[in-house]
């Protein structure tokens, strides 16, 4: 007759001992699960609720998936554990509390191991949460004001350094920048290449002294006033002399260096000015790279004067102009990477380069395995600038002669973009001429003659040549009569965005024939990189 008092006995002084741990804790018994105890640190928080069931006592808590876990615990015996759960209730005042917990729910067992009960459990982590929060939210704030102030400088040097090379009709061109570091990738280093007149060129490396925004700004402007002093025929003596002058009124221009050539493309004789720069490198046909001398002259603003020097660049001879970044490579001395870097270019030209992206010519082979072979080793501490040019024979002109039918739209296109991509014209380029090109031909076939059944076929031409400068001239001719379009509203659309598509278009019609002709400058991309494998850095995408 002891036994049952002794187990109640036993039972309550459980309860009693339940009442005084610390932390949130309640005992919920029975199939309704109702509350028998809680810690006094729960019921100071919440009140004393024994004796009803939690959706009674806190029914403010309904859809925060708690009711739930408990009935899962007490009907399945298996625990549950959750961290940092998110908790809003009515406190003991009445006042709404939001709180976030580690809670454990585990299964209360009876002797026999049934489930009797279940015991909840709640530690506090509020404090430990919100902190953890605040940081994080404010590390995202930092971060994402980095990669603002990078895209800017991104953009920045993006918009000062060129987006494509010209498409000249004796040179090939290629160029790349490759970024030290995104994460700070403003920088001094610039290209430029330019055509003048009388079939000249000029190639121009430079690189200026730090990096950062305000490094970009000082190559901007000296990249704007060597250009235009090029451009305004001064040679190369004449425009360095005038951009020395800017850069002593300019102190953060002071020491940049810059290498400045001209090139004559009939006869490859080449003017050139090293001015405090590494000099160029020759590559000949048959693959062997040596060093021109350099012309002696010191960094702008230093009291140096400039005096050129000569060279034939011979027909099949690369041309490279490059930045220090390429032979002051970490962990190596100047003397092994320059002996590495005539190595390289001698590699790339006679087929032992990397096959690594689109195919071109020997410039875009030597820079490609330049880039890659001379870093992948010991890497890179400051951009490099790579600017390679190869004398090569005048392409030869296009010329086709096609049916005026539907059937011959096809094909001629196809002739065209052939001529252009042997060009390396850009993608944009080359859809703007073949949308353009495309509406002409289709004129000639709807309008130029009138066929009828048995008379003989008609002919048209399509013929393209590169000028000096760079544009690709592109003729439709026929030797009909034009005939106006039954709807010539719908027409006329065609023609305008046809001249809108290139940079001129006009319509010579006569009694003999009419010839259409589109004159387009040609383009080819330049890439900005972060690494060797061709990672683009950013900013606006690389142009057709």
């Amino acid at each position: 007759m002891q036994r049952e008092p002794s187990r109640n006995a036993a039972r309550e002084a459980a309860l009693r001992l339940l009442e005084h741990l610390p932390g949130l804790a309640a005992l919920y018994e029975g199939p309704e699960l109702r509350i028998t105890a809680m810690t006094a640190a729960a019921k100071a928080l919440t009140g004393d609720l024994t004796g009803q069931t939690l959706p009674e006592a806190m029914p403010d808590v309904a859809g925060q998936r708690i009711h739930e876990r408990i009935r899962e615990v007490y009907e399945t015996g298996e625990p549950f554990h959750g961290d940092e759960w998110r908790v809003q209730f009515r406190d003991a005042a009445g006042e709404l509390r939001e709180m976030f917990v580690n809670l454990v729910i585990e299964p209360l067992l009876g002797s026999t191991g049934e489930v009797r009960g279940v015991v909840s459990m709640a530690t506090p982590v509020t404090g430990s949460v919100l902190a953890r929060r605040h940081s994080e939210a404010t590390s995202a704030r930092l971060r994402q004001r980095a990669e603002d102030a990078q895209a800017m400088l991104l953009t920045l040097q993006d918009e000062l350094l060129p987006d494509s090379l010209p498409v000249l009709p004796r040179l090939e061109v290629a160029a790349n920048y490759l970024l030290a570091d995104a994460g700070s990738s403003a920088g001094g280093d610039w290209f430029d290449v330019l055509a003048l007149p009388d079939e000249h060129v000029a190639l121009v490396v430079g690189d200026v002294v730090g990096h950062g925004v305000g490094a970009s700004a000082v190559m901007g402007r000296l990249r704007a006033v060597l250009g235009e002093r090029l451009l305004a025929g001064r040679g190369v003596v004449g425009a360095l002399t005038d951009l020395d002058h800017f850069a002593r009124h300019d102190r953060e221009a002071h020491a940049a260096t810059v290498c400045v050539a001209d090139l004559d493309l009939a006869d490859g004789s080449l003017r050139y000015c090293t001015a405090g720069h590494p000099p160029p490198v020759v590559v000949d046909a048959l693959g062997v790279a040596s060093y021109l001398p350099a012309s002696g002259s010191g960094p702008l603003a230093t009291g140096c004067t400039y005096a050129e020097a000569q060279h034939v660049l011979a027909e099949g001879d690369v041309l490279l102009l490059y930045t220090d970044g390429i032979v002051e490579r970490p962990g190596r001395t100047v003397a092994q990477n320059t002996v590495e870097l005539l190595g390289a270019a001698t590699d790339a030209v006679q087929g032992r380069a990397l096959v690594n992206g689109p195919s071109g010519g020997p410039a875009d082979q030597i820079i490609r395995h330049l880039l890659e072979v001379l870093t992948r080793v010991s890497g890179f501490a400051d951009d490099i600038t790579l600017l390679a040019v190869q004398r090569r024979p005048p392409p030869p002109a296009l010329h086709v002669d096609l049916p005026a039918t539907v059937d011959s739209l096809r094909p001629a296109l196809a002739a065209l973009m052939q001529w252009l991509e042997r060009q390396r014209a850009g993608t944009n380029d080359l859809m703007a001429l073949a949308h353009a090109v495309g509406e002409l031909v289709s004129n000639v076939i709807d309008h130029a003659y009138h066929l009828v059944e048995g008379a003989a076929e008609e002919l048209f031409t399509l013929s393209a040549v590169l000028t000096r400068a760079g544009d690709a001239e592109v003729e439709v001719a026929d030797g009909g009569a034009w005939r106006e379009p039954e709807r010539p509203a719908e027409r006329g659309r065609g023609l305008a965005m046809a001249s809108g598509l290139v940079d001129h278009l006009e319509l010579d019609r006569r009694r003999e024939g009419t010839t259409a002709r589109a004159t387009h400058r040609l383009h080819r991309p330049v890439e900005l990189l972060t690494d060797t494998r061709g990672g683009p850095a950013g900013g606006r995408p690389p142009p057709g």
